[in-house]
């Protein structure tokens, strides 16, 4: 006669299965698996839990057919989704305070060609918003079709031709403890919190050159590496998601083929933004690294976004909607 200690330990151990798994199939595994304890005392070694832990586990995985690519897309989006949530919490928890129009003078002060700059623009925020309050409210909604990084922003068009003014803006800066990186349009300059963007589309001694120098905070480290941690999250998570609904898709109940249907929306409508929260994740290296929710400041990804996430609370509520719970005894 199998002890009770035992079957408490084998229900426990079965959890390691989807929901629908030990529903369907619960009763059934829980009796093997004791009728083999009781038969043979080394099946119950650490080994044999190992193997059932590991078996369930594969069973949440597993996708048949087909199915793998739509797992595979739900993964991208999860990543890229949850990437972004992270990103976008913890940039603005860690970022250095946006200059004002007069720190960035004082700042780039030797940088700035002479006379009045042709464009001059100050935003607090990561991007720049809308002048206007409608077209504020209408981007906060939709998306912005031109995004532009904030901070403040100068440029000067049709200035007199320099040779070399990447260089000399980059020993002028290195001589004054900043961090100095540059490729052959644009120079990057790092201290206190605070960093300097000089780009110069250099012309030659008949043709002038177009300046822009923009001053905003540092972009939080951070913030990628929590971004990085959340696409691990949302890649595991999603895949775990799909493979759910596709597993309960496949007994034809009315509930699951919705759950499947609308994780096909859920997907449609976060992919795009989400593809683009990865590669601005991606950027992290680069000269001139994009926030890593970029892709939601896009116009159009907002609304998508939210469609594709009611979509999602939809599928979790009926994958994980109440079953009856089957209690086997031994």
């Amino acid at each position: 006669m199998t002890d009770e200690a035992t079957v408490r330990r084998y229900r426990r151990l079965l959890h390691a299965y989807p929901g629908w798994h030990r529903h369907r199939y619960g009763p059934d595994l829980l009796t093997t698996l004791l009728d083999a304890a009781e038969a043979d005392p080394g099946a119950d070694s650490r080994r044999a839990r190992a193997a059932i832990v590991a078996d369930g586990l594969r069973t949440r995985v597993r996708v048949r057919g087909a199915g793998w690519l739509l797992a595979a897309l739900a993964a991208l989006a999860g990543a890229g989704a949850l990437a972004g949530l992270a990103g976008f919490a913890s940039w603005y928890a860690t970022v250095g305070p946006a200059p004002t129009r007069a720190r960035a003078v004082a700042v780039a002060g030797p940088l700035l060609p002479a006379g009045k700059p042709s464009v001059d623009t100050v935003s607090d925020g990561a991007y720049e918003s809308g002048g206007d309050p409608l077209d504020t409210a209408l981007m906060a909604v939709l998306g912005d079709p031109d995004p532009a990084r904030g901070g403040v922003v100068l440029e000067w068009f049709e200035v007199p031709h320099r040779a070399a003014p990447l260089a000399d803006a980059g020993r002028y800066l290195s001589g004054h403890g900043w961090r100095v990186r540059h490729d052959a349009e644009t120079l990057v300059a790092d201290r206190a919190r605070l960093r300097i963007e000089l780009t110069v589309l250099a012309g030659d001694a008949r043709h002038p050159d177009d300046v822009t120098v923009h001053v905003l905070p540092i972009p939080p480290t951070t913030a990628y590496v929590l971004a990085t941690v959340g696409a691990a999250v949302g890649l595991v998570a999603g895949w775990l998601v799909a493979a759910a609904v596709l597993a309960r898709a496949r007994h034809r109940a009315t509930a699951d083929l919705a759950a499947l249907v609308l994780l096909v929306v859920a997907v449609l409508g976060t992919l795009p933004a989400a593809g683009l929260d990865l590669l601005a994740v991606g950027s992290a290296g680069s000269l001139l690294p994009e926030p890593p929710w970029s892709g939601y400041h896009f116009a159009l990804a907002r609304p998508l976004g939210a469609c594709g996430a009611l979509a999602l609370g939809a599928v979790l509520l009926l994958t994980v909607r109440r079953r009856p719970r089957t209690r086997v005894t031994a």
